[in-house]
């Protein structure tokens, strides 16, 4: 025995944070302080704590909490799990047309001549060059 000793009941999980997978039924161990995961065919033990679980919640969200009663606390049950994300495809090729002259706007150009700043607190990278990184 591992000092298990009575269940209490919890919840199917139905949020939208995807702390478990969509109806996954959460319940813990009062006396052993773990909490479990029921798929529909395999019990897995979720984690063991120092709780003594009397209750399990539910909020709006669906997301599940864990009633302490020896210490009087109430915790949301969230995943340590990193998530992992994926790009697909991986890759993709663009074919680029050309645009019809008629669409096409001319680019501004610069007035010719040295630029020159007008004030104190200028902060004009032609003037200063070396200083535009240090606006």
């Amino acid at each position: 025995m591992n000092g298990r000793c009575s269940i209490t009941g919890g919840y199917v999980y139905e949020g939208s944070v995807n702390t478990f997978p969509t109806g996954t039924y959460v319940y813990g161990d009062y006396c052993s302080g773990e909490i479990f995961a029921w798929d529909g065919s395999t019990q897995t033990v979720l984690t063991d704590t120092a709780l003594s679980i009397s209750s399990f919640g539910e909020d709006e969200q669906g997301e599940l909490y864990v009633v302490n009663i020896s210490g009087g606390s109430i915790s949301r049950i969230a995943s340590t799990t990193p998530c992992t994300y994926s790009i697909s495809p991986t890759r993709v090729t663009f074919q680029v047309k050309a645009v019809p002259a008629a669409l096409r706007s001319p680019l501004p150009t610069a007035a010719p001549g040295p630029q020159t700043a007008t004030g104190p607190g200028s902060r004009s990278p032609a003037v200063r060059p070396e200083a535009a990184t240090a606006w």
